[in-house]
């Protein structure tokens, strides 16, 4: 049987930020930063991770923190002087938003497009620190599509770099968080696997009715009674109230 590593592929695009040093581990959380936020890390026993960045109120181990990551731009990216045109097979492109620093950008997610319907989606690789009126971006995977630099563009925050405990029910949940971080502090979110996450609610599984979602606090209920709220995953332990020991599903 070959194994495979829990590496991700590299794509054919600008090559992905990243930050020297191997952390503390995967419960400890620390202003200095490791690795690219978004970064996934897989344990032997299939767990995965994200690096995170908490944000104003910062995160509570154990609960599903909130994303407030949002749109940051969605214009016409018409740019001269360099121009925003790019050519297929090419890796940047400049944005009419401006006000970023140097890498500020890496793991947003752009997505380019015209009138005709045509569309490219990539990821963010790095950024350079923003000129006058624009900012050039790199991108993961080489353009597939010419750009002629009046195409419109929406550009959406790296989902892992804002955070929260204290988001309205309105954000989604992103992770679980290893350890309890204050605002500025990187850390490992869980999002898969064999998890405990704190109960909102006595929770004893019922025959086949095992699905638990996420309740506003990051605490976990029965669908049953929350059937509207956001998919955490199911009840793993057999028939008891302990734990629960959850089968985490939010991504992969």
């Amino acid at each position: 049987m070959t194994l495979y590593s829990n590496v991700p592929i590299q794509g054919g695009g600008a090559e992905p930020k990243d930050y020297a040093g191997t952390g503390l581990g995967l419960h400890a959380c620390e202003t200095t930063q490791r690795h690219a936020v978004g970064r996934r890390l897989i344990t032997d026993d299939g767990r995965v991770y994200r690096y995170c960045l908490a944000t104003t109120g910062g995160v509570d181990g154990y609960h599903g923190c909130m994303s407030l990551a949002d749109d940051v731009i969605g214009e016409v990216i018409t740019v001269t002087s360099p121009s925003a045109a790019a050519s297929i097979g090419g890796l940047s492109t400049y944005i009419t938003e401006t006000g970023f620093v140097k890498d500020q950008l890496v793991g947003a997610y752009i997505f380019i497009y015209d009138a005709s319907g045509g569309g490219q989606f990539r990821r963010v690789a790095h950024n350079d620190a923003s000129l006058t009126s624009k900012t050039k971006i790199y991108v993961d995977e080489p353009w597939d599509q010419a750009i002629a630099g009046t195409e419109y563009a929406e550009m959406f925050e790296n989902p892992w770099s804002l955070c929260t405990k204290t988001a309205t029910g309105k954000a989604c949940i992103i992770a679980v968080p290893a350890c309890t971080a204050a605002a500025s502090y990187y850390f490992w979110g869980q999002t898969w696997g064999p998890c405990v996450v704190s109960p909102g609610e006595t929770i004893v599984p019922s025959g086949d009715i095992r699905q638990v979602v996420f309740g506003s606090n990051g605490a976990i209920f029965l669908e049953t009674t929350h059937s509207d709220y956001q998919t955490a995953g199911f009840i793993l332990n057999y028939n008891s109230d302990n734990g629960p020991l959850l089968m985490l599903q939010i991504s992969i």
